[in-house]
This record gives structure tokens, sequence and C-alpha cells, in this order.
């Protein structure tokens, strides 16, 4: 049996005791700051509880959410690029560990997902600040 989803409200319930016990702020993004340079203490194994429950319910959020659609458009979107997706020019994708369904894609994008399926998290991860480096 699965965990069950927490509301938006319990989740920004636990941020803000999280927040309160440490005194930090709530980040932009509704994360509070790292703690760094406590790791394996009480506050970053509830940071990352913080954390964790956090990114449950945003990627239940989105995973609930439908897809956007253009403006009077009954093209579906792609999932990886969000570009229209023309069901005659897309291929079948049977994603890993996932549903039987395949999930269509445009080719160039089903390529990039086997190629980082077999690179790995770690690869897809390095892969925005290799290609797009924050300027100073």
């Amino acid at each position: 049996m699965g965990r069950p989803p927490l509301t938006e409200d319990q989740v920004h319930s636990r941020v803000e005791a999280y927040c309160k016990r440490y005194d930090v702020p709530v980040g932009p993004e509704g994360l509070p700051p790292f703690p760094t340079g406590k790791r394996e203490t009480r506050q970053h194994r509830e940071w990352l509880t913080v954390y964790r429950a956090l990114q449950r319910f945003r990627q239940r959020a989105t995973a609930e959410a439908p897809p956007p659609a253009d403006e009077g458009s009954s093209v579906p979107l792609c999932p990886i690029c969000a570009h229209p997706l023309e069901p005659a020019l897309s291929v079948p994708y049977a994603r890993r560990g996932r549903s039987a369904r395949p999930v269509p894609l445009h080719p160039k994008c089903a390529d990039l997902v086997r190629l980082a399926e077999s690179l790995g998290p770690n690869a897809v991860a390095a892969l925005g600040p290799f290609l797009w480096p924050k300027r100073r």
C-alpha cells in the first residue's frame, strides 16, 4: 500500500513548522534553505523529510494536471519538449517500470529519453549546467 497523498496545506504546515523550529526563512520556491554544514544532524534529516514531501506533492500535482493545450488546438503536446505532437509523426515509447501503455513522443525526444536512460540520473542532472552555465 502506498503512502497517502498530502494536501497542499499539510505540506505548507510542515515547511512552516521546520522554518519556525530552526528559525530560517522559506525560500523563493517554498523550500527552506539547505542546512549547509549540518549533514547527518537532526536538522538535516528533518530538512530531507520536508524536501521529499514537497517533491512528492509537486510530482503528484503535475501528474494529475492535464497537459497544457494551445488555445483552440486539439493537438497534444510532447511531454519532453512541450511542442505540439502530430500523431502521424509520433513514435510510441514504453517507459521502464511504468504503466504498460506507451507514451507518444517526437522521434528525437524518444532518442533523447533512450540516451538519458542509458546514462543515468547523474548524467541528466549534470547536462543542464553543462549546456547552460550561469553567467557571472
